[in-house]
C-alpha cells in the first residue's frame, strides 16, 4: 500500500502561517509543549517533550524518568548532536554525529568516556518523534539509527507503513499512518512495535512497544497535551 500526499497542498501547508508539524509556526519560532502517558503493566507514568524550530532545523528536550536528553536536528529532523543526563546518577553522555561514525563522550559511573561507533549512510533520529518527514513522504519503509548515550550504543531500525487508521484521542479524531518498527536484524524477526502518526504533519499519537525479550510487557504510549507555547 503506497500512501501519496498531493504535493501542492503541502506546499500550500508550508507556505501559510499555520501550525506546522508538532504545532510550529512558519511564520515565527514557536515551541510546543507534547506531554505523553506511558503505561507498562501496572505503571505509569508522564514524558514531557519540547520541540522547537531554530535556525538550522529544530531542538528536541525530553524528560523521562530522571533523564534529560537534548536533540539536535536539521530540517528534516535528521539528528547532529544528542546530550544526555542523568539526575539521579550524574551521568552526561554527549553523542556528535561525525561522517560514517557518531562518537559518545563524558562520564558514566564517574569514569570517563570516549568511543566511537561506526555506522552506514542511513540517518540518525534522536527520538521517535522525529519521523515527521517519512510518515508525510512517499515512502514505504526507511532504515535509521537512534542512540543509547547510556550504553554507548547506536541500534539499527527499520520502520515500515502499514496501512492508514482512524483514531480517537482525547475527544478527537485523526487519520493516522500505522507504522510497525523492528530492530533492523535478522534476529529481531520476533520484536515489532507498532506507532500511530498524525497523517497531517507526523506528530506521534500513540504506540504499543515491546522493550525486551518476547514475554516482556507491553508499554503503551498516547498523547495527552500538545501545546503551542
Amino acid at each position: 500500500m503506497t500512501f501519496k500526499l498531493n504535493p501542492t497542498g503541502f506546499l500550500i501547508i508550508l507556505c501559510c502561517p499555520v501550525i506546522l508539524a508538532f504545532g510550529i509556526r512558519a511564520d515565527t519560532q514557536q515551541t510546543t509543549r507534547l506531554v505523553y502517558s506511558e503505561t507498562t503493566g501496572t505503571l505509569s507514568s508522564q514524558n514531557k517533550y519540547l520541540v522547537t524550530e531554530t535556525a538550522v532545523g529544530f531542538t528536541v528536550e525530553l524528560f523521562e524518568k530522571n533523564i534529560l536528553r537534548k536533540i539536535i536536528s536539521n530540517h528534516t529532523f535528521q539528528t547532529t548532536i544528542e546530550h544526555y543526563k542523568n539526575i539521579q546518577n550524574g551521568d552526561t553522555v554527549t553523542v556528535t554525529k561525525k561522517q560514517n561514525s557518531l562518537l559518545f563522550e563524558g562520564t558514566l559511573n564517574n569514569k570517563k568516556v570516549s568511543e566511537a561507533v561506526t555506522i552506514d549512510e542511513d540517518v540518525w533520529y534522536g527520538s521517535k518523534l522525529l519521523l515527521k518527514d517519512f510518515v508525510v513522504s512517499d515512502k514505504q519503509a526507511i532504515q535509521f539509527y537512534m542512540t543509547k548515550p547510556e550504553k554507548l550504543k547506536a541500534v539499527k531500525f527499520k520502520a515500515t507503513k502499514e496501512k492508514l487508521e482512524r483514531i480517537h484521542l482525547n475527544g478527537t479524531s485523526y487519520t493516522a499512518v500505522k507504522i510497525r518498527l523492528r530492530i533492523a536484524y535478522l534476529h529481531s524477526i520476533f520484536w515489532k512495535s507498532f506507532f500511530w502518526y498524525r497523517l497531517t504533519d507526523g506528530v506521534l499519537l500513540r504506540s504499543e512497544e515491546v522493550r525486551g525479550l518476547p514475554g516482556t510487557p507491553t508499554t503503551f504510549v498516547k498523547l495527552l497535551e500538545e501545546t503551542v507555547m
